[in-house]
């Protein structure tokens, strides 16, 4: 692959990475399983604080909100690969 064209690539997954992590922010600000003081709002519709229903509902987003970091911090470490090992072959040393 010539230099140009990996200039090309290179360029075209910064700007979707740019475009997604902004979508994630803008998602995460509408998103009512957010951050956890929302935990507890949303989850009194499943029963009181302090009974099984709320407690598997927090646990429930809590799991859901951990797998989620998980898959960022793996998209972000594929990234930074990606862009790692693309940009080797541009160097004259």
């Amino acid at each position: 692959m010539g230099k140009g064209a990996l200039m090309i690539a290179l360029t075209a997954a910064l700007l979707l990475g740019c475009a997604s992590s902004g979508e994630r922010r803008e998602q995460e600000a509408h998103s009512s399983t957010g951050v956890p003081e929302d935990d507890e709002a949303t989850c009194r519709e499943s029963g009181d604080p302090g009974s099984v229903a709320f407690e598997t509902c927090r646990n429930r987003l809590a799991i859901k909100r951990s797998e989620q970091q998980r898959i960022e911090s793996q998209r972000q470490e594929d990234f930074n690969r990606l862009l790692g090992e693309g940009t080797s072959g541009l160097s004259d040393h």
